[in-house]
């Protein structure tokens, strides 16, 4: 059986049975279990960087066919695809999609043996090596040449760790997952990538023609700057993260725009938003992914990073009623310290996109006055106030067809909301 050629294997490989059984215990992208080969089992059993890469390449065949083949299957293969159907994807065009289904590892491993690969390094390459993968829905991650160098497995009924990872090697962990189209041809603008929070999200997406979109594997703030960094070596110059937006999420995206600021280098950055404003302004949780079988883009419009935070700084420390002079002093202080922190190619951008809209704020808004709540402290969303939390009009003032805006109180043509 899979067990006793696995830990015959491990031996030939001068390696431990029940580590190759396990995976070993290194964390990536989403916190999930990572396994891979080593250097020293790998080169001790033939399997150079180039029979690796046969070897994933014809693993990945396998998992990918078994997919594709419906017949014959058990519990946990029809609860797969409902899966995938659940999430928009169109079971009759799976076979354009880079994904596959782990089922049973023994006949995985008989058909590598079959393919030319030995025992040895098959154990080698750690490919079989967790018990967990029978079951998960599996996609390969490929550098900007198409040599896989990493699988993500996903499990579809939530239990266990929702990831786990294999890797060719240490070196780098992958800037984003579900990237393979957006390398190619025909992917619209070259080198500008649209990040998702989910891979399962990311094919979807693809499947639906958008091909420049990659996925994070979990929530923004881990985008880390390593990640940032080997976005921008892969060649992506623009990067938009597609990530609902709620207070949560706001934090969290904030953190991912800090971290791709101190990368270098890094993309430019870009957030996916209802409205201009949208960091200022939210009156409920929304998201940019399509919603129903027959939507075909994203919704929203990119702002730039930096203006992202600029709203999300004067939301920080201003009212509806205005400002008062702590929260204009610790709002230029969080400004400055920005500022402080910019290389010298991020000065335009800030120029651009920063210092236009935290200098438009802090002439429109009025000064807050005595008596009024402090500034609220935390980077979170405020929905829009209420009407019964506005101050009346004046009696006096004649009545006006012209929009007022909501959260100031001031004529559509005098604030910033309507620019």
């Amino acid at each position: 059986m899979i067990a006793g050629d696995i830990q015959r294997g491990a031996a030939a490989a001068g390696g431990p049975a029940d580590a190759v059984q396990q995976g070993d215990s290194r964390s990536d992208v989403a916190g999930a279990r990572v396994s891979g080969p080593t250097r020293t089992t790998a080169a001790g059993n033939g399997l150079s960087p180039q029979r690796l890469g046969a070897l994933a390449e014809v693993f990945f065949e396998l998992v990918h066919r078994s997919l594709l083949e419906e017949h014959g299957r058990g519990r946990a293969f029809g609860q797969a695809r409902r899966y995938l159907r659940q999430r928009g994807l169109d079971l009759d065009h799976l076979d354009d999609l880079p994904l596959g289904w782990v089922g049973d590892r023994e006949q995985i491993f008989r058909r590598l043996l079959a393919a030319g690969f030995s025992p040895a390094q098959i154990a080698a390459s750690r490919l079989l090596a967790d018990r967990r993968l029978p079951g998960r829905i599996l996609g390969p991650i490929r550098d900007p040449s198409g040599r896989i160098v990493a699988f993500w497995a996903w499990r579809p009924d939530g239990g266990g760790p929702r990831y786990l990872f294999w890797k060719s090697g240490f070196d780098e962990q992958p800037g984003a997952l579900g990237l393979d189209s957006a390398h190619g041809e025909g992917c619209g603008r070259p080198g500008d990538v649209l990040l998702v929070e989910d891979v399962l999200d990311a094919l979807l997406l693809q499947s639906r023609g958008l091909a420049n979109v990659g996925a994070i594997g979990g929530g923004p703030e881990q985008m880390h700057p390593g990640r940032w960094e080997r976005l921008a070596r892969q060649g992506v110059r623009r990067a938009t993260l597609a990530i609902p937006q709620n207070p949560t999420a706001m934090v969290a995206t904030l953190q991912a725009l800090e971290n791709g600021f101190r990368a270098c280098p890094s993309p430019e950055l870009f957030v996916l938003v209802p409205h201009p404003n949208a960091p200022l302004v939210l009156d409920q949780p929304w998201t940019p992914l399509p919603r129903g079988h027959r939507t075909q883009t994203l919704e929203g419009q990119p702002i730039h990073g930096y203006r992202y935070m600029a709203l999300a700084i004067l939301r920080k420390y201003c009212c509806s009623a205005g400002w008062s002079e702590a929260g204009r002093e610790a709002a230029r202080a969080e400004a400055a310290a920005l500022h402080a922190l910019a290389r010298p190619d991020q000065r335009d951008q800030l120029d651009r996109h920063f210092t236009p809209v935290f200098s438009s704020y802090f002439s429109s808004y009025p000064e807050r006055p005595p008596g009024e709540t402090k500034p609220r402290q935390g980077a979170v969303i405020r929905t829009e106030p209420s009407a019964a939390e506005l101050p009346d009009r004046p009696a006096t003032e004649p009545p006006t067809a012209e929009p007022f805006c909501t959260l100031h109180r001031c004529r559509a043509t005098d604030c910033f909301c309507f620019d």
